[in-house]
């Protein structure tokens, strides 16, 4: 009976860590999903479900993915929509969490990179700045790599700034 109990528990833990998406995994996604559209998929599946769910990092994670599937996508139309409905999706989650340095990191990424006629820069100076005055009270490693990795090869970083991430 003991032993049945304990099979219980564990197969109840394991089914919902299974069900429960991981912020590591979808850091992974997001990286993977900038160069190769199977990420990007993957990253938006996985985000998905957790969006539901009213989890705001999965929810910036899903609208990271949304608009890097732009860049994936055949039709113009298509391609603009998706980009759009990510970059509202974002700013609507920094809205909400605006001292949420991880979703200044990944709105920086996009607007970094995203095409200018997109018009989805403003924000820039505002998130690098901001990027670059917490990167010493950033408690979480892997955050805090993957957003000096992102700005070190940056052309929006200057030679100073990167030489104080590097401290």
């Amino acid at each position: 009976m003991r032993g049945i109990l304990i099979l219980v528990v564990v197969f109840f833990a394991l089914s919902v860590q299974a069900i429960e998406p991981s912020a590591l995994r979808a850091r992974q996604l997001f990286e993977k999903a900038t160069v190769e559209e199977e990420g990007c998929i993957a990253l938006i599946a996985l985000c998905t479900d957790a969006s539901a769910s009213k989890n705001q990092v999965m929810t910036a994670y899903l609208a990271c993915g949304l608009m890097l599937r732009a860049k994936y996508l055949i039709n113009p139309y298509s391609k603009l929509q998706s980009f759009r409905d990510g970059s509202r999706l974002l700013d609507r989650c920094i809205l909400d969490e605006k001292d949420n340095i991880e979703f200044r990191y990944l709105r920086f990424c996009i607007q970094a990179e995203a095409p200018s006629f997109l018009g989805y820069n403003r924000n820039l100076q505002e998130d690098k700045t901001r990027l670059l005055s917490t990167m010493q009270q950033l408690s979480d490693r892997d955050l805090r790599q993957m957003i000096v990795s992102f700005m070190m090869h940056c052309k929006l970083i200057s030679t100073t700034e990167k030489q104080k991430l590097q401290n």
